[in-house]
């Protein structure tokens, strides 16, 4: 009888350890969007963009939809659709300055703000910001990390 549940048991870690290596390997993919400042003023004239969001582990990219929803002309006074003005965006981890954490509100956590080194802002309504980060912070670490062997007989 022990020795069934032995093997059921290394059988099901062994499965779901080759699961994790296939897992670790698929990017993110979340719904996102993207704030636009059209005038100066806070929070007045800010206006979003949808789309998804993919994060690998040394890049993001963000691609706005299309506003392709019925009746979308006499919606588009109350809900102007913004997408033309959204180019596709492609952020490396190496050209990243600075990620924190934002809310909307200081009410809401929904709010990823990028900085890059050439001072371009992003501001991101997203809710996997952790992830993102956690990817972010792995791309550092591995870039800091440098073998002994490289550093013998500098």
């Amino acid at each position: 009888m022990n020795r069934k549940i032995v093997l059921n048991l290394i059988w099901t870690l062994a499965f779901y350890s080759s699961f994790q290596n296939i897992f670790a390997q698929i990017p993110i993919k979340a719904n996102a969007a993207i704030v636009i400042n059209i005038s100066y003023t806070p929070l007045i004239g800010q206006s979003s963009v949808g789309g998804k969001i993919y994060a690998t582990k040394d890049s993001l990219f963000f691609a706005a939809t299309p506003c392709d929803y019925p009746n979308s002309n006499a919606l588009n006074l109350l809900f102007p659709c913004n997408d033309h003005l959204i180019k596709p965006v492609h952020l490396s981890f190496g050209d990243i300055k600075k990620i924190k954490n934002r809310a909307f509100l200081f009410l809401i956590p929904n709010r990823l703000f990028i900085q890059t080194k050439s001072n371009q802002r992003y501001l991101f309504i997203i809710y996997k910001r952790r992830a993102i980060k956690r990817l972010y912070k792995s791309y550092l670490a591995a870039q800091t990390q440098q073998p002994a062997a490289d550093n013998v007989g500098q």
